[in-house]
């Protein structure tokens, strides 16, 4: 009886260890699925031309000066000097026609609302310079979930094709530049389409893709 048993035990294990590890893989496919829904990865998003309401006026900013996937470090750092500021990010050049090492960007913090001298003051401290934008009457716009750092990732590889798209099936000039607004639960892409000039900081011209380092400049 005992050589019937030993068989049937080895084989019921197996099948048991089989049944964990496919419980297991079904477990974190699960997983990884309500972290990707979560963080945006099926989200429909859409594009309409619009008057911007969430553009700062006021800010602080920093330049940068390189490839665009880099200003994580850029945004940690002003997010370490004002935490409780909405950041955005200003992005002038095509990565498509412009080397990755000469791509120029701002990353600033919006100072609307209550005036703040010592944050202000720490600020300048620290390097940042301030600025207004003008008014925009025409842009494109758009959001996407802004619900972990994963989705800063999936919104940038999954909008900025709908928006290059957009711009070329509607034959849509003057386009530029783009900005990335952080709010607390969605990210706002604009492309400016009016008033463009306004939206060039001293240290970058638009009509040069020259940098012009006459101010301190924030690694």
């Amino acid at each position: 009886a005992l050589l019937w048993v030993c068989p049937l035990l080895t084989t019921w294990s197996v099948m048991e260890t089989l049944t964990i590890i496919l419980i297991v893989i079904a477990l974190l496919v699960l997983a990884v699925f309500v972290f990707l829904l979560y963080s945006g990865f099926f989200y429909t998003y859409s594009i309409r031309c619009t008057v911007p309401a969430s553009l700062p006026t006021r800010f602080a900013y920093t330049v940068h000066v390189g490839p665009y996937e880099k200003v994580g470090s850029v945004f940690g750092k002003l997010n370490s000097i004002v935490p409780q500021k909405r950041l955005f990010g200003v992005y002038y050049d095509n990565p498509e026609k412009v080397p990755s090492k000469q791509l120029r960007s701002i990353i600033g913090c919006d100072l609307q609302g209550a005036a703040d001298e010592r944050t202000e003051e720490r600020l300048k401290q620290n390097g940042y310079n301030i600025s207004k934008f003008p008014n925009c009457t025409k842009a494109l716009v758009t959001e996407f979930p802004y619900r972990t750092t994963f989705s800063i990732w999936i919104a940038v590889k999954r909008v900025y094709p709908g928006l290059m798209k957009y711009i070329k099936d509607y034959k849509v000039k003057n386009a530029g530049p783009c900005l990335e607004i952080y709010k607390d639960d969605a990210i706002q892409f604009v492309v400016i389409l009016d008033n463009n000039e306004g939206f060039y900081v001293p240290e970058i011209s638009k009509d040069s893709q020259v940098y012009k380092d006459d101010t301190k400049k924030i690694n």
